[in-house]
Order: C-alpha cells, then sequence, then structure tokens
C-alpha cells in the first residue's frame, strides 16, 4: 500500500529516485531489449549506425537463444523482431538480456 501512495502522491516524473549510469554494453543490451519488445523490432542498420556493430555480433548467444525456441522471426534478414510466440514471451526475453552487472545489482539491491 506504501508503494502505490507512494507513486499517486508524486507530483514529478521528470527525474529518477533511483538508477544507474550504463556503459556502453548496456546501452546497447536496453536499446536492443527495448525494440525488441516493440512488434516493429530492431532495425539492424540503425543499430549498426548508432553503435558500430551488429547485434548478432554482440549478444550471439542470447539471439541464438531465442531463434532456437522459435522467438525470432527470420524472414527479414535486416530486422531483427520477435514472432508472435516470441512476443507471447516476452517476460522470458528481458532477463536473458540482463547484464551480469545488472544481474548482481538486482540481487544485491534493498528496498527502502
Amino acid at each position: 500500500r506504501a508503494l502505490v501512495d507512494t507513486y499517486t502522491g508524486t507530483a514529478d516524473f521528470s527525474r529518477a529516485e533511483y538508477g544507474r549510469v550504463i556503459d556502453a554494453d548496456e546501452r546497447r543490451r536496453r536499446h536492443l531489449l527495448q525494440s525488441l519488445l516493440q512488434a516493429a523490432g530492431l532495425d539492424r542498420a540503425a543499430y549498426r549506425a548508432r553503435f558500430g556493430t551488429d547485434p548478432a555480433e554482440d549478444y550471439p548467444d542470447e539471439l541464438s537463444a531465442f531463434a532456437s525456441k522459435g522467438w525470432l522471426d527470420e524472414g527479414e534478414p535486416d530486422m531483427l523482431r520477435l514472432t508472435p510466440d516470441g512476443l507471447a514471451h516476452s517476460d522470458a526475453v528481458g532477463p536473458r538480456l540482463f547484464s551480469p552487472a545488472v544481474r548482481a545489482a538486482m540481487a544485491a539491491y534493498e528496498g527502502r
């Protein structure tokens, strides 16, 4: 109840109370994850222009795991997007892209 009261009583959402500075790897992971969770998916050329690498080079194990489960739509080579089944399993996709540093921070986090 206190959490909901705090949220509904917050007037200014222009800044986060909690957060962390993210490095280049975390920015790439975040971009990939946020893009995959959108139905439109990720434009590989735009990713390469932004980060200088291809997501398949950056995260081959994770993307291979998604493909082996049938969660990646491989119909358009220039796009990375989840299949309908992949979108249905989006709660499993996200954690697979968490870095070891984020996993450690999550494990160490103690709420107020």
